[in-house]
């Protein structure tokens, strides 16, 4: 199971000096919400989407791979 390394990608946000999902909104052409929702972890992004904030941060492959493609190495018990 994949997921967002939210941490990764916030971090990639401060070192570019985008400080909110605004900033980002406005670089990148998602919309707020949809930035907000893959910030909290609740959503995985298009790979469209994904492209489009990767252009934005100005993301090296491997940094997008590490953001977006993060493995889950624990299962919840259920």
């Amino acid at each position: 199971m994949y997921y967002v390394d939210t941490v990764a990608l916030r971090k990639i946000m401060l070192d570019r000096q985008i400080n909110t999902i605004g900033a980002l909104s406005k670089r990148s052409g998602v919309g707020r919400d949809t930035l907000g929702r893959i910030l909290s972890g609740e959503a995985v992004p298009s790979t469209k989407i994904m492209y489009q904030i990767a252009a934005a941060l100005e993301m090296t492959t491997n940094q997008a791979g590490e953001c977006f493609f993060a493995q889950k190495l624990t299962q919840n018990a259920s």
